[in-house]
């Protein structure tokens, strides 16, 4: 692939991200408790943009892998970089601070057996 079709494929994909990250924002705007909950926001987000709606959850809906891994990082984006749209729960805040610390640890144990 050539670094002119490479840019064009990235600028189309950044734009998708872009739109999701709108997209997500003004889910967690509206529903405050899908800031606490990964599962709810990309339920919500399939449910709104994407018009499936899940009575129950089914096989086949678990195809779309890739927008849910964009959603969960959108939503770590925005709250993470943007600082706004933070968990209203304590008690996830506290879970989250606590997960970060653990993988920065980890990854500075990993970096130093790399050498």
């Amino acid at each position: 692939m050539s670094r002119k079709t490479l840019g064009k494929t990235f600028g189309r994909r950044a734009h998708e991200i872009d739109t999701v990250k709108a997209q997500v924002r003004k889910i967690m705007v509206d529903h405050t408790l899908t800031r606490d909950n990964d599962l709810l926001l990309i339920f919500s987000y399939l449910k709104k943009h994407m018009g499936l709606d899940m009575p129950l959850l089914e096989q086949s809906h678990l195809n779309y892998g890739g927008i849910c891994a964009t959603i969960s990082r959108v939503r770590r984006k925005i709250q993470n970089e943007d600082k706004v749209l933070l968990p209203p729960s304590q008690v996830v805040r506290k879970q989250r601070r606590i997960k970060e610390e653990d993988f920065r640890q980890w990854a500075i144990r990993s970096k130093r057996n790399e050498r």
